[in-house]
């Protein structure tokens, strides 16, 4: 680490020089850091300062912690105390761990300051005296128990496009499209567990529309030249191609930076508009650090230390799991008109969706209408593909022995449609549209175990509910041998 015991001033641009301001993702102060966390945000940052720094550039490395919103006002719920209390605790746990990874910030700063909300409402009044905010009135979920409107993050439910039972009213984690609260599927406030209403209330937002032009022809002229990559290129210009929308940049919450106009003083500024002026005021409010004799940056890591580090701040499971598992019913069988060894299913996986699957089962079950009414395994994130001209929508999980004996896996009577089925034990993170190749990595490792269920690298696949507990089990409908795949 780079450090001494004499001050030194904190840097500031000087003209002709190359001045170099490096910043880090500002942590929500919600949870503890985990080495995720490090290798994820921090730690390429911090090497590129001290690199800048050794070739005598002047250089400013900032981070923060990000402590308005909704999730800040959900862990003070979950731990009964008040957003201040969070934000101060989880500041110190924050700074304390980045000090033991000796990660050389200049200046590790907070969002909850006198400066963020200056710099945050100057830039918002600048934006209302130029015209590009408007008034509107939109329908949002209220809670009746609490009596009070629920901002997106205090709502969550089902994602209407990939049915992902647990969005947040603001985005889907899973499939990342963009919500709307109201837009949820069976939507149910976090605070009180109730199911809310639909209420008016006003709100204001920005026209990203009207700075379509400028921003996408300053987009054009740097994106080669800027070193973005190449996701960033195209998510940026996938949004400029579908053209910006306006996006509301209010809540209502009490703990934020406040709204500086006085029809909308019982609101907030949404996070996603308070947060990236964080760095701006983080900058502006840098106080000193210490710089001495270097030393070197890098040394072996031990074992035991691995170990230690991956207990004390790994986050989790170890086994990540990419295949989108759900509960059907099969509503229909037809069979395929151009292949003898195939049925068309109609499958039905939420009240409202219902999907339709080419399988191999002929041989098994020739008798088609015994198959009508069970609930099965359906892999939903697969590519739509073409079987013998005809498009399928996702697979029913089987398994097969080597005398050619073939069952359905079926979750048990009591599981809900689209309920989520993975392996007990291991992170469900499901990829939007999983590939063929990683499809077929995760398929070969499913062998049937005893009492004909299926495991995942000895993990037996359960059925969970949105609250990621255990409500059904997972079997082949037959019995099957011990180590028979899963296709």
């Amino acid at each position: 680490m780079l450090s001494s015991s004499s001050e030194k001033k904190v840097p500031v641009p000087v003209p002709g020089q190359r001045n170099i301001l490096i910043t880090s993702a500002l942590p929500y102060v919600n949870n503890y850091p985990h080495l995720g966390n490090i290798v994820g945000a921090v730690l390429s940052a911090d090497v590129f300062s001290r690199y800048c720094k050794q070739k005598g550039y002047n250089t400013l490395y900032i981070c923060g912690t990000d402590e308005y919103g909704t999730a800040t006002e959900t862990k003070a719920f979950q731990e009964k105390t008040t957003p201040e209390a969070i934000c101060a605790k989880y500041y110190q746990l924050h700074k304390q761990v980045y000090e033991w990874f000796d990660i050389d910030f200049d200046h590790f700063g907070r969002t909850s300051t006198k400066q963020q909300t200056e710099i945050a409402q100057d830039i918002f009044l600048k934006l209302h005296q130029n015209g590009f905010l408007t008034e509107k009135t939109i329908e949002q979920l209220y809670d009746e128990e609490s009596k009070t409107f629920l901002a997106d993050r205090f709502v969550k439910g089902t994602c209407p496009t990939c049915l992902y039972e647990d969005a947040r009213g603001d985005q889907c984690d899973k499939c990342g499209k963009l919500l709307n609260p109201t837009e949820l599927i069976n939507p149910r406030s976090t605070t009180t567990g109730s199911v809310p209403i639909i209420k008016e209330t006003n709100h204001i937002f920005i026209k990203l529309q009207d700075l379509q032009h400028k921003t996408k022809e300053w987009f054009q002229n740097n994106k080669d030249t800027a070193q973005w990559t190449t996701v960033a290129r195209s998510i940026t210009q996938s949004w400029f191609d579908k053209g910006l929308e306006e996006r509301c940049i209010t809540r209502d919450l009490k703990w934020g930076t406040p709204v500086p106009l006085e029809k909308f003083a019982d609101k907030v500024f949404y996070v996603w508009f308070d947060a990236p002026i964080g760095y701006i005021s983080i900058t502006a409010d840098q106080g000193g650090h210490k710089i001495g004799e270097p030393v070197g940056l890098i040394r072996k890591i031990e074992d035991a230390e691995i170990k230690e580090w991956k207990k004390r701040f790994g986050g989790g499971e170890d086994e990540i799991f990419q295949l989108d598992l759900r509960v059907g019913q099969i509503e229909s069988v037809e069979l395929h008109p151009e292949a003898d060894k195939l049925y068309v299913f109609n499958v039905k996986i939420a009240d409202t969706v219902t999907r339709k699957i080419v399988g191999g089962l002929r041989e098994a079950y020739p008798e088609s209408e015994t198959l009508i009414g069970k609930k099965v395994v359906v892999a939903c994130n697969l590519a739509v593909a073409k079987l013998k001209g005809v498009e399928s929508e996702g697979m029913l999980l089987a398994s097969k022995q080597n005398d050619g004996v073939t069952s359905l896996l079926t979750p048990s009577g009591e599981a809900p449609l689209g309920a989520q089925i993975y392996p007990k034990g291991a992170a469900f993170k499901p990829e939007k549209v999983l590939k063929k190749n990683p499809t077929k990595i995760i398929l070969d490792s499913i062998k049937i175990g005893e009492n004909n269920v299926p495991l995942y690298k000895n993990l037996p696949l359960v059925v969970f509910d949105s609250q990621k507990k255990v409500i059904a089990q997972v079997a082949t409908e037959k019995d099957i041998a011990q180590g028979s795949g899963v296709f």
